[in-house]
């Protein structure tokens, strides 16, 4: 079974035939390395990504020239659809960060000469759209009321549902410090002090390259106590 295959069978079972003749007739992989762009914000879209191995940031810059980290991929994440569909220029970036990552492109071209055969090959990428912006739109509203160490906390648990951890509890997919600081909205300094206290408190454990998750349980329970 092919990598195209089996991630779209993880990700959607039987469903959407039309997506996923569009991805095995159309698709084109690419390998990307750490460091690498897979798109980059301000340049014209050719075409949209799909995820097969790997994860990256995605991210845009604010009128301060800041990195804002907005939301992550990882495989069967789709980037670049909505610059495609309104054929603009992408809004966003999106940075490889593991060491390795495989998307497949689907040229713009190629798309809309589907699009006129198969209209429903649509239905599943709006609903992508609108599932990530639900995703973020609720990640925002819920960063807004909670503490630095909450929202350090729901990185983590996040990062651990959506890459996973090696056997021995460290994240597959590391964030820098200084990406934490960007994407939960504060500075490298108070990550380093949280770090610092989730240690203490034998929660995690961080040489600040690799967080390695000592209690999952615990770091359930701040976010729980939280919300009630």
């Amino acid at each position: 079974m092919s990598l195209i295959t089996s991630t779209f069978e993880k990700a959607f079972g039987n469903n959407y035939p039309e997506l996923r003749q569009l991805l095995v007739e159309f698709g084109e992989v690419k390998s990307f390395k750490k460091g690498d762009f897979i798109i980059s914000e301000g340049e014209a879209a050719q075409g949209f990504y799909w995820v097969l191995k790997g994860g990256a940031k995605v991210s845009i810059q604010t009128k301060t020239k800041k990195e804002q980290i907005v939301t992550f991929l990882s495989p069967a994440d789709f980037v670049g659809i909505s610059a495609v569909m309104e054929k603009h220029l992408h809004n966003k970036s999106a940075f490889v960060l593991s060491d390795e990552a495989e998307v497949l492109f689907i040229a713009q071209q190629d798309f809309y000469t589907f699009l006129q055969r198969h209209p429903k090959v649509v239905l599943p990428l709006l609903k992508h759209i609108e599932e990530k912006i639900e995703r973020i739109e609720k990640r925002a509203a819920q960063i807004m009321r909670t503490t630095i160490e909450q929202r350090l906390v729901y990185v983590f648990i996040m990062l651990q549902k959506k890459f996973g951890c090696d056997e021995n509890g460290f994240l597959e997919f590391q964030l820098s410090p200084k990406d934490l600081a960007n994407f939960i909205g504060t500075t490298r300094t108070t990550v380093y002090r949280v770090l610092r206290k989730l240690q203490e408190n034998h929660i995690v454990n961080s040489d600040h390259k690799r967080v390695q998750i000592l209690e999952s349980n615990r770091l359930q329970e701040m976010l729980i106590q939280h919300a009630t």
